[in-house]
């Protein structure tokens, strides 16, 4: 076994996203970002991502019965085919100041169409990091989508849209219906009842009727909405 190196690092870095440095070792990306936390501290890079020809690297790597030259290999032929002149491929800046993490993109697809070839390879670890994070958030979009139209079918979900017009709009004209009309009506009643000498039992039982009046008027109605709405999706 080769003698590990010093740690300190003379060599050119050669800087790996951290879930790109988990698949290049075959470690799991909890594994590496714990490490990233103790062996490898000394290898990380201010924008987060991992020098993989740092002597800590190195070291991690030969303890760990890994040959250090694979975690060196180049991202792809078209990340490495840069003009003479170009900068170094850890010095092209990014539209984030962070990478350590490539499921830290953005939620809208869009802003990645700007970015040039050496930028998506800086942001996800390689060509191949890009294409899994497409292809992940493809799965999980599509997962997302049938378990919502599953759950509609099978009416354990409901439509926002729906729900916010059948009923919420149900309850709100219930909470109209008892402040602007049965309020007044409720206080009427309730002293033209203690007037005639009734008791404090038909008191509460007088409004018990004329507060739950237009409360069972918006649950009905709600009621009868869903099962329509549900009736109507099991047909189409």
């Amino acid at each position: 076994m080769p003698k590990p190196p010093d740690q300190t690092s003379t060599s050119a870095p050669h800087p790996l996203a951290l879930i790109e440095l988990a698949r290049r070792s075959g470690k799991a990306r909890s594994t590496i970002t714990e490490a990233a936390q103790g062996p490898l501290r000394a290898a990380k890079l201010e924008d987060g991502r991992i020098d993989a020809a740092h002597p800590a690297v190195v070291k991690w790597a030969i303890s760990r019965g890994l040959d250090p030259a694979k975690l060196l290999r180049p991202y792809s032929v078209i990340a490495v085919r840069a003009a003479p002149s170009a900068a170094p491929l850890h010095a092209v800046p990014t539209a984030r100041t962070t990478t350590e993490n490539p499921f830290d993109a953005p939620a809208i697809a869009d802003e990645l169409l700007d970015l040039t070839v050496r930028q998506v390879v800086q942001r996800f670890g390689s060509m191949r990091g890009f294409a899994d994070w497409i292809a992940l958030r493809r799965k999980v979009a599509d997962t997302a989508r049938l378990e919502t139209q599953n759950g509609q079918l099978l009416g354990t979900l409901i439509p926002r849209d729906f729900v916010r017009t059948h009923v919420l709009a149900y309850v709100a004209q219930a909470q109209i219906m008892l402040l602007r009309d049965a309020a007044p009506t409720i206080a009427q009643r309730v002293y033209a009842l203690a007037r005639s000498g009734g008791s404090l039992e038909e008191a509460i039982e007088l409004v018990r009727d004329l507060v739950g009046a237009p409360l069972k008027q918006a649950k009905e109605q709600a009621v009868r909405a869903l099962r329509e709405s549900h009736a109507a999706e099991k047909s189409a």
